[in-house]
């Protein structure tokens, strides 16, 4: 299979945010301690490609992180730990590391 997908780079002149750069860590971190897949949604995905990669002004009206996981069917036998790892993620002090 080819990998076509565009390389996108922050532009350097755009930088995100230092706080939500590290809510994006910290959330990354625990994800992939989980092998938890997610993305980000809503107007932050949107302002970091259109504002941070396309230097286009979106003219920010929010500043949350819209986060989703995916997860697929969870196999009865599996789901103790499918909600110990989401319950992980939901104990994030995440309001705490972004100061509010």
């Amino acid at each position: 299979m080819t990998d076509i997908s565009l390389k996108l780079e922050i532009r350097p002149d755009r930088p995100i945010k230092a706080e939500h750069l590290t809510i994006l860590r910290i959330f990354d971190d625990v994800a992939q301690s989980l092998n938890i897949d997610y993305f980000l949604a809503g107007a932050q995905a949107r302002d970091l490609i259109l504002g941070h990669v396309f230097n286009k002004r979106t003219g920010q009206a929010t500043y949350d992180l819209d986060l989703g996981i995916r997860s697929g069917p969870v196999p009865l036998n599996s789901f103790p730990q499918f909600i110990s790892g989401f319950s992980a993620l939901l104990k994030l002090p995440l309001m705490l590391v972004a100061g509010f």
